[in-house]
């Protein structure tokens, strides 16, 4: 539960020895009601003054409370804090908390030596991104024969865009294992705590599973609500991608995490997940994970010389905006206006890498491969973008 104060804080907006914007405008007033009945206000010493701006700032503070109270009411204006009471309170949904990036890291096995999954078990092997700090750990045992290469799942240690990484950039291994090296084809990102455009859509969708008709919002529901066989959410937290029922009444749904394909197990809880709170009688639901279907650019920031920008700063926060966006970046993709294909754009992705440093400081920013990624209703993509950054 929200404590209370927390509430009052985000509301009051109070700054121990400033007064707050709404405050100065009281204050103000006073000062000139004051003046006209004769009062030389102005002229007061320090001290009466002093009291005059902290008396001012009760009536302010009580106006915040009105605005957040009228603002909270309404699923579209209300935010933060007040919006959370509200989905929780009206709507039973809660803000659905960070998440852990997980993905597949390659490890490859040149040496002699043979690892298995007894002697090394899920959580026994740590890896980390050297240039972030960003850790991470095996989410399944270990099986790997001398000259075997495979795909490992591991899972950030961190919740949140805090422990997400860029493809390639998962290159060092904590633990000793001779001959292993390490690498991330593709980003692993974790997703923070819902923002409230999301929580808003989640809403709605609650609202739509009460309807009969088994409309799409019904679906969205259903895989919002899936949990695990421990009782733990699953990783799919992008929006479903749910097809209209066809003329034998057969539905497909598509899953994706943040990552990009969700593993077989979060597919059956939201299967399952759809079977019991969704699915109408007499329509058939077909529920799979999406294709993955890789971004592979490379994408390099220009900063001007002499600006006091630090590269790997900038780098890093390009890598954090794109992982934002291509994990946000609907299933299927988003057709253009006056289009039919859908794709993941690059000129989304160019303005994520735009806005990682000021403005000013930025000379361009170029894509190797500036064409948009075409995507069909089962697609899904997968961040393999590369940044660089250069001052010139």
């Amino acid at each position: 539960m929200i404590p209370f104060n927390e509430l009052i804080r985000e509301i009051g907006d109070v700054v121990p020895g400033r007064l707050s914007a709404h405050g100065e405008e009281v204050n103000e007033l006073w000062l000139s009601m004051l003046e006209t009945t004769g009062v030389p206000a102005r002229s007061w010493g320090r001290s009466l003054k002093s009291v005059l701006r902290i008396a001012a700032e009760g009536p302010a503070i009580a106006a915040k409370f009105r605005i957040a109270y009228a603002r909270g009411r309404f699923l579209d204006f209300a935010s933060g804090i007040s919006l959370t009471l509200l989905a929780r309170q009206m709507y039973g949904v809660d803000r659905t908390p960070a998440t852990f990036g997980i993905g597949p890291v390659r490890m490859v096995n040149a040496g002699g030596v043979a690892y298995l999954p007894g002697e090394n078990p899920a959580g026994s092997i740590r890896a980390e991104n050297p240039f972030t700090g960003a850790k991470f750990f095996n989410a399944e045992a270990l099986d790997l024969a001398p000259g075997q290469t495979k795909l490992v799942q591991f899972q950030a240690v961190t919740a949140g865009s805090a422990g997400s990484s860029p493809a390639n950039s998962i290159t060092h291994l904590e633990n000793s294992l001779l001959g292993v090296t390490i690498s991330n084809p593709s980003a692993i990102t974790g997703r923070d705590d819902e923002d409230d455009d999301s929580l808003r859509a989640a809403c709605r969708a609650q609202l739509a599973s009460r309807s009969q008709l088994g409309i799409r919002g019904a679906y969205e529901w259903a895989v919002r609500q899936a949990r695990r066989p421990d009782g733990s959410l699953t990783a799919v937290t992008r929006a479903p991608y749910v097809s209209e029922s066809n003329s034998v009444g057969q539905v497909h749904v598509f899953l994706a995490t943040p990552s990009g394909a969700p593993s077989s197990e979060d597919v059956l809880a939201c299967t399952d997940s759809i079977e019991a709170l969704a699915r109408p009688s007499g329509v058939t639901v077909f529920v799979s994970g999406a294709t993955e279907v890789a971004y592979a650019r490379v994408c390099t920031i220009y900063l001007h010389r002499g600006v006091g920008a630090d590269a790997r700063s900038v780098q890093n926060a390009a890598d954090s905006n794109i992982a934002n966006v291509i994990a946000k970046w609907p299933i299927g993709g988003i057709a253009k206006p006056g289009q039919v294909t859908r794709a993941l754009f690059s000129d989304a992705v160019k303005q994520a890498a735009w806005s990682a440093a000021t403005p000013s400081h930025v000379y361009d920013v170029d894509l190797d491969d500036e064409s948009d990624l075409p995507l069909t209703v089962s697609q899904v993509a997968l961040n393999q973008v590369q940044v660089r950054v250069r001052i010139q």
